[in-house]
């Protein structure tokens, strides 16, 4: 499985960046290895970023494909399992990733603020329309 982790600086004069990390199951333990990181373009606009989001999520060398068994004697079924997009944002920027989840594309979102108490975002499931 691999995950896509996404960093938006507030401060646009400084860059964000990205990590591409690939999780793999070896001896019973979870290991991570990193695939690649690197930095937005100062001043980025946001279409930058939703252009990598979308070609990661796209990129069928990232799609790896699970077999999953059944108990009462059915052939395995292969269902794909797709990047985990995780983002990081200022809260006070509001939340830039609502367009991305309308298209249908899931991103898990970590507002980062200086608050006590942790605030959730739950955002869009696939098929349900916000109200």
């Amino acid at each position: 499985m691999y995950y896509l982790g996404i960093y938006l600086n507030k401060n646009r004069s400084k860059p964000s960046a990205y990590a591409i990390i690939e999780k793999q199951l070896k001896n019973l333990k979870k290991q991570y290895y990193v695939i690649d990181v690197n930095e937005f373009p100062v001043g980025a606009g946001f279409s930058v970023i939703e252009e990598k989001i979308m070609k990661t999520f796209h990129d069928r060398s990232l799609l790896i494909v699970k077999k999953v068994f059944s108990q009462d004697r059915r052939p395995a079924k292969k269902v794909p399992a797709y990047p985990v997009i995780i983002c990081g944002f200022d809260p006070e920027q509001g939340n830039p990733f609502t367009p991305i989840r309308q298209k249908e594309i899931p991103v898990e979102c970590i507002m980062l603020s200086n608050a006590t108490q942790p605030q959730i975002d739950t955002g869009l499931t696939l098929g349900s329309v916000k109200k």
